[in-house]
């Protein structure tokens, strides 16, 4: 099967996420402290709810995330696994090594992912 347009969609959600985090880099953040080495910001959140918003306007596939779902939860044959903020604890440290990953995958195989550096 053919994935250009999910490859294309799945680009241009990145961007966008990259945009929401250069545009917040280096400025007050919001942060909680989900574990002891594990955190998540506002900026995270923020964008997890755009990529959320634009992946389903153009698709019906479910979406796993750092913050929500697992796998098990999963009904659908095909589903997006985003990770927002890609390196969180260096982004809230204020050094520039982040990104944003997005894969789509099957509960056997990825099919296409996209990481994206925008810094």
């Amino acid at each position: 099967m053919n994935y250009v347009k999910e490859l294309e969609i799945a680009k241009s959600v990145s961007r966008e996420m990259g945009k929401i985090q250069l545009r917040n880099f280096r400025k007050n953040l919001k942060v909680i402290r989900k574990s002891t080495k594990d955190f998540v910001s506002n900026v995270d959140l923020e964008c997890q709810n755009v990529s959320y918003e634009l992946l389903k306007k153009e698709f019906e596939y479910e979406i796993l995330s750092e913050e929500k779902k697992t796998q098990d939860e999963i009904g659908t044959e095909l589903f997006w696994i985003i990770d927002p903020v890609d390196g969180t604890h260096n982004y809230i440290s204020g050094l520039p090594n982040f990104g944003v990953s997005i894969a789509l995958a099957t509960k056997k195989e990825f099919l296409l992912g996209v990481i994206y550096l925008p810094y």
